[in-house]
């Protein structure tokens, strides 16, 4: 049936599999990554508080996104595991975040919706749904669509019983 990893913490998050490479957070705040031909330990860093990370984490070129039980989203280097940078949400982050073009779409417990740019995290919109969110945004392009502008429409259950269709038009610099 294949390989068994014991793994130090529970595992809540579905893991993330990209290059050979499991990714996946643990309640004991580790974000972790290893082989997946023998499960053997490629790097593992932890943020000192031991914040659980039950969100799944996202994998997106040569990074991959973690986010945590404090509402923190940290983009990490694939290869090596060093944090390139974190965006302090207000919530909790149960699910991933989505991406489209150069922006993350990042939901948390607390009903907020956030737009982050990919490669520094900064804010470049935000909304609020009516109930708490604990599923992954999906998001569906629309056109026209450029380098420098997403236009989608992102999908989002929430706990007022309702599925919500945000529209996303964010513009940014490359």
């Amino acid at each position: 049936m294949g390989i068994s990893h014991p793994f130090p913490a529970q595992v809540y998050g579905a893991p993330a599999l990209a290059g050979g490479v499991l990714y996946y957070g643990d309640v004991g705040g580790a974000a972790r990554a290893v082989s997946a031909a023998d499960g053997g330990g490629v790097w593992v860093f932890t943020d000192g508080a031991r914040t659980p990370i039950y969100a799944p984490p996202l994998v997106a070129g040569a990074a991959v996104y973690f986010g945590d039980d404090r509402g923190r989203l940290a983009r990490r280097r694939r290869g090596d595991g060093a944090k390139e940078w974190t965006a302090a949400l207000p919530g909790k982050l149960f699910a991933a975040p989505a991406r489209v073009g150069a922006v993350l779409v990042a939901a948390t417990t607390g009903g907020a919706v956030f737009v982050l740019r990919e490669d520094d995290g900064a804010l470049l919109a935000r909304a609020r749904l009516p109930a708490e969110v604990f599923s992954t945004p999906v998001v569906a392009p629309r056109l026209p669509r450029s380098s420098t502008c997403t236009r989608s429409t992102v999908l989002l259950g929430c706990r007022d019983d309702h599925l919500h269709a945000l529209d996303l038009d964010v513009e940014y610099e490359t």
